[in-house]
């Protein structure tokens, strides 16, 4: 079996060796790093612009729902509208409740204010 010899490490020291950064090098980490800022700005517009179409789409089935309700109340409102205003209903009430009842052409008598019969 062969034997493994030991070497000692030299040890070196780089702290003052600077390596220099090409242009080309800075120019396309700048272009990554803008193209990958690009892309996260269009992920967070789009999902921005889907949340506010939900949003709309919401508040459109809420409003549709609104109008249903309140067409449907004018619909019930008419009705009684209708009901109570019916001429029989009318009648009744003023001859029932009220103790009207239908006068004649000659029940008619016609009032003269002395004023207005002298001309001033």
């Amino acid at each position: 079996m062969r034997e493994l010899k030991y070497m000692p490490r030299k040890q070196i020291d780089n702290r003052p060796v600077r390596r220099r950064r090409s242009v080309r090098s800075i120019r396309r980490l700048t272009f990554v790093f803008l193209l990958g800022f690009a892309v996260v700005l269009g992920m967070l517009f789009s999902g921005w612009v889907r949340w506010k179409q939900r949003e709309i789409v919401v508040r459109s089935n809420q409003l549709q729902e609104r109008r249903e309700e309140v067409l449907e109340r004018r619909k019930s409102l008419m009705m009684e509208r209708a009901r109570l205003s019916a001429p029989s209903r009318i009648s009744r009430i003023a001859v029932e409740e009220l103790g009207m009842v239908r006068i004649e052409k000659d029940d008619v008598v016609k009032v003269v204010d002395p004023v207005d019969e002298d001309g001033q």
